[in-house]
């Protein structure tokens, strides 16, 4: 067998594994909780028959004072020749590639 597809097949098995434990989780629980629209549609796309149990609940962002703060003036603290980058450490599938 071709080694990328031995491994589709494979990467295929693992994710149905890991819906159908997601599932028997789902079944005892009171509520999903989504925090986004699109995130509440994806669980519901996956798991519809739990689409009663999903409640959103939006991130708890104050806009309002990120906006305030963004047109504060700032003082420059990157220094010459330097390399800045903002993100987060986390364990992703991206484009069919396993993290």
């Amino acid at each position: 067998m071709d080694p990328w597809k031995y491994r589709r097949v494979l990467k295929n098995q693992k994710m149905q594994l890991t819906e159908k434990n997601h599932r028997q989780h789902l079944k005892t629980a009171n509520n999903i909780v989504a925090i986004s629209k699109k995130t509440r549609e994806s669980i519901e796309t996956v798991y519809p028959e739990f689409k009663e149990k999903i409640v959103t609940i939006y991130n708890g962002y104050n806009f309002d004072e990120i906006i305030q703060k963004s047109n504060e003036p700032y003082k420059d603290i990157v220094e010459k020749d330097s390399i800045a980058v903002i993100g987060r450490l986390e364990a992703k599938e991206r484009d069919g590639q396993s993290p």
